[in-house]
């Protein structure tokens, strides 16, 4: 059943696993959460966590040894230790284990905050260094939308529509390795269609709007996503038609070809010093 939260808009499910989002209906019982059919992709809106994306050949390095870790790492994989609630929010935690050091080998805590607020849902990520050394991690948010949202329409009548013109798109190889080109990105309505997302997801650094909304042509439902800052965003839909897309707001992205293996060397990574804390947050809104 997992955890709720509930007001006159919305109800919102969360499990503790992966402290990941598996349902958010309005008070129609309109489903705008991607349901998890393994048919086209098994998740939610997985927590990417300690990394997004990849490292190159699923392995780094670190204070000379060597750590395994897979495509956006194990927070998603997790059962979260503890889970509390008040009326309007959802807090999950996470911390460092015996399990988790195999993959990466520093103590931390992981928070995760659901809040409801009318018709939206704040998302807020906080990370504890409760090393004696300086870690090193990314942070970013998966969540996939339904799309079409109501029966009877298709995937192609709907379009993202950006707050304001300007990103700049990361090219990566078919191996979600950052390549180092770039190319500019001013497209303020992008049409969704299957070739859309041919070449993987789109990658956007240096965006310039906060807000990316998700709209039908045909009918007045939306989802919009304010990053609040995050510095870059992921856009995906699996290949094959599957009916929904992924607004994903991150701290970080997958790793460039050009980067060598050694964890603190790797581009874009955040940085803590023994017991500080890192925090953002993004928002969702349902109309």
């Amino acid at each position: 059943m997992g955890y709720q939260l509930k007001n006159e808009y919305l109800t919102v499910t969360v499990k503790k696993a992966g402290a990941e989002l598996t349902s958010i209906k309005n008070k129609e019982g309109l489903e705008y959460l991607w349901c998890g059919d393994k048919k086209y992709w098994g998740r939610q809106a997985p927590v990417l966590f300690p990394i997004v994306g990849k490292v190159k050949h699923n392995t780094y390095t670190h204070e000379g040894k060597t750590y395994h870790l897979s495509q956006h790492g194990f927070a998603r994989d997790m059962a979260f230790d503890e889970v509390t609630q008040k009326e309007n929010e959802l807090v999950f935690c996470l911390h460092a284990n015996e399990q988790t050091k195999e993959k990466y080998p520093f103590e931390f805590g992981l928070n995760i905050t659901y809040t409801l607020i009318k018709n939206t849902i704040k998302i807020t990520y906080e990370v504890e260094n409760c090393d004696k050394t300086k870690m090193y991690f990314t942070i970013g948010a998966h969540p996939a939308f339904n799309c079409p949202m109501v029966e009877g329409e298709q995937f192609e009548d709907y379009y993202f529509e950006f707050e304001k013109v300007g990103a700049t798109r990361l090219i990566a190889t078919p191996d979600v390795l950052l390549t180092g080109e770039e190319k500019a990105y001013n497209d303020q309505i992008v049409p969704l269609s299957l070739e859309l997302f041919k070449d993987d997801a789109i990658i956007l650094s240096k965006v310039v709007s906060d807000k990316v909304t998700l709209k039908s042509s045909k009918n007045p439902h939306s989802v919009s996503v304010n990053r609040k800052g995050m510095p870059f965003l992921g856009l995906w839909s699996p290949v094959g038609g599957a009916p929904f897309v992924c607004i994903e707001p991150w701290m970080g992205h997958t790793d460039y070809l050009s980067n060598g293996d050694e964890l603190s060397e790797k581009k874009d990574f955040i940085s803590l010093e023994a017991k500080e804390k890192f925090s953002c947050s993004y928002e969702i809104t349902f109309k």
